[in-house]
């Protein structure tokens, strides 16, 4: 490979997509702690999977940014100190409203005292809490699926730059540049005898 060729995006496929949701969905016989740990791990996992949010976004936002009655939630100081307004999937709706209202003053990917979380400290969701799961998992896959998944389903480009909060429609292009599922699916098209 050139020095200037990119590897290809790494979205999840769905096997790797089952064996996380099986994973986010073990809550037998856990202790109080290790249910908190679960759920909000969820919520930040959902975030970045059907909101398209980065790490450091999943880190940012109070309940207060939630509006559960509209299904939208308010990014403040997204990458290059935007705020944009995302609409919220019925998966991760779901989520949020499932979450105890006694945590519901501060952060909503937040420790148990309810306080923001870093990013590094969100980043152990991958580093160690889902390989102690049997899965190698990247949050910028989980962004990745996010946009793919979109386009494959029809989405308009300029919509997921927007959704992802990218300053140039360059930079999602670059981002959904090679799938190679769609890009084999269109070769499929060629006649099998000329």
């Amino acid at each position: 490979m050139a020095a200037t060729d990119k590897a290809c995006p790494a979205r999840l496929k769905k096997g790797e997509l089952r064996r996380l949701f099986e994973a986010l969905s073990s809550y037998s016989q856990l202790s109080p702690l290790h249910e908190f740990m679960l759920r909000r791990n969820r919520r930040a996992i959902f975030l970045m999977l059907f909101a398209g949010l980065r790490i450091s976004e999943v880190a940012a936002p109070r309940w207060r940014d939630v509006d559960l009655e509209g299904a939208s939630l308010m990014v403040r100081q997204g990458k290059g100190g935007k705020d944009r307004c995302v609409p919220i999937h019925p998966i991760l709706l779901g989520e949020l409203h499932a979450a105890p209202s006694h945590y519901r003053s501060f952060a909503v990917a937040g420790g148990k005292d309810g306080h923001q979380l870093s990013p590094k400290s969100l980043a152990h969701i991958f580093e160690i809490w889902l390989p102690k799961r049997g899965l190698r998992i990247s949050a910028h896959q989980l962004r990745h699926t996010f946009a793919t998944e979109l386009l494959k389903h029809k989405g308009d480009l300029r919509h997921i730059q927007e959704l992802l909060g990218h300053e140039s429609l360059e930079t999602t292009q670059g981002y959904l540049a090679v799938d190679i599922e769609g890009l084999r699916s269109v070769v499929a098209l060629l006649p099998h005898e000329w």
